[in-house]
């Protein structure tokens, strides 16, 4: 196996991409030529994480720099209150809307709502018309600018509105020799790693670390389900400004999971735990319920029941409890003894529930298993700060057992039994699997390694 850094790997992967003659590829600076967009929220959240950068050119031509989002805002009226923006140089403070199409601004009527007076940058996802201008009530011309992003991939759910039907390598890719597949999942594998290093330093450009990492483990525990969902939670409810004793009601008040009384066949038990969150609850709600245009889309379809949003909450909220050894041992990546946290957390409640008014269970269920733990810490604490020692230790990771959507793609790909064998046995070769299926197989049409993309709710990927 080789013995290169990173980022030579990850610049060679990254090379191959660029002479790959593909309309994904040609397309992937900008999401103006995408169809199937997410909902706003989602793009709401990749705005907040930096995922467009933070410089832009207007519908005038001006640099446009957004120097902080501001707040997201939990009531109607503008996506992000009390921004701060620098036109050509000039600093602005104002708010930021943003809509999948420009001439949303109108259809909406913001341009007659006094509430949207001090949007100072109005962001989409397509490009406007030519001729098209933003303007407030006053008629005062208001900053238009569509965004971008450095992949595709951080848009999901959004396909290019034309790519190919097959992988453009799947010939190639037959041909290799297994010292060729080594080798070429370990460029992806590196240049996934150094892409999500990316998102982390996009990430706490604007947040502060703890609340990166709160969302990113907000995000991980909502598994491919409810991902957005979680790290929207995350979000709504920032770490550092919660006080411990309201948290765990916060949480659960947010994410719209307390309602003033529970249906009377739930247990005493159940009665009790929801009074203790429930005092807690409306004494803050007004600060940090969502109205209801803003509020929670929880997706409850083909999920264990271990794994049913309540759940997950209650995990968020138990880590937060050990919240400054959490944060120091994904900082100073100690793995081994972050798993064991993540893996050990309890709860008098939740350990024997599913859901608040649900009956107990006969034994206790992990809050964190094993693989949300790994998934965690591949994600979002190997990326932080790479060195070559975390690349040593990513290399020789053991893959533990088998992933639907990574045993999809190598039999597609690699197709020999012996050699998917072989190229499955590292978490590493999982990941390159995944980032080459991401960069090569795209596609509106179904192609065939898509496939197996779509099957990832079966199993959470790696």
């Amino acid at each position: 196996m080789s013995d290169r850094n990173i980022s030579s790997l990850a610049e060679e992967y990254g090379r191959l991409i660029r002479d790959v003659k593909c309309p994904t590829h040609c397309n992937e600076n900008s999401i103006n030529h995408l169809t199937n967009l997410p909902n706003e929220v989602i793009i709401q959240l990749h705005l907040l994480q930096g995922h467009f950068g933070r410089e832009f050119r207007d519908n005038l031509d001006r640099k446009i720099v957004i120097i902080h989002p501001g707040t997201w805002n939990k009531s109607a009226g503008p996506d992000f209150l009390n921004a701060t923006i620098s036109i050509d140089g000039d600093v602005i403070k104002g708010d930021i809307e943003l809509d999948p199409n420009a001439e949303d601004w109108e259809r909406h009527g913001h341009g007659a709502n006094p509430n949207f007076n001090r949007v100072c940058l109005h962001a989409t996802c397509h490009p406007a018309p030519s001729g098209w201008f933003t303007r407030n009530e006053n008629h005062q011309h208001i900053p238009l600018v569509s965004l971008s992003a450095d992949r595709l991939g951080l848009i999901a759910g959004a396909t290019p509105a034309s790519s190919p039907s097959v992988c453009p390598l799947s010939n190639q890719f037959l041909e290799f020799e297994l010292q060729d597949w080594e080798h070429l999942l370990q460029t992806a594998a590196a240049y996934r790693l150094q892409q999500k290093t990316k998102h982390w330093e996009n990430q706490i450009r604007w947040n502060h670390i703890s609340q990166a990492l709160y969302e990113n483990l907000g995000t991980s525990l909502g598994y491919s389900q409810n991902k957005y969902q979680m790290q929207h939670l995350a979000c709504r409810t920032p770490i550092l400004e919660i006080s411990p004793k309201q948290r765990e009601a916060i949480l659960f008040g947010c994410a719209g999971f307390l309602i003033p009384i529970l249906p009377q066949e739930s247990t005493q038990r159940a009665k009790d735990y929801h009074k203790t969150l429930w005092d807690i609850w409306w004494k803050v709600k007004d600060q940090y319920e969502v109205c209801n245009e803003r509020r929670f889309a929880w997706n409850l379809s083909s999920l264990r029941p271990a794994n049913y949003p309540q759940r997950r909450v209650a995990a968020l909220h138990s880590v937060s409890e050990s919240w400054e050894c959490f944060e120091a041992l994904c900082l100073n990546a100690d793995f081994t003894n972050l798993k064991k946290l993540l893996t050990q957390q309890r709860h008098t409640y939740w350990d024997k529930h599913f859901t608040l008014p649900s009956k107990e269970l006969a034994r206790p269920s992990a809050l964190i298993g094993t693989s949300r733990a790994d998934d965690f810490i591949i994600n979002y604490v190997l990326p932080i700060s790479p060195s070559d020692e975390k690349w040593k230790f990513y290399k020789e990771w053991k893959a533990k057992s088998s992933n639907s959507v990574v045993v999809g793609i190598a039999e597609q790909l690699i197709q020999s039994p012996d050699r998917i064998k072989h190229l499955t046995r590292y978490i590493y070769q999982h990941q390159g699997l995944l980032q080459i299926s991401k960069d090569f197989c795209h596609s509106h049409n179904p192609c065939p390694c898509n496939l197996a993309q779509e099957r990832q709710f079966l199993s959470p990927k790696l």
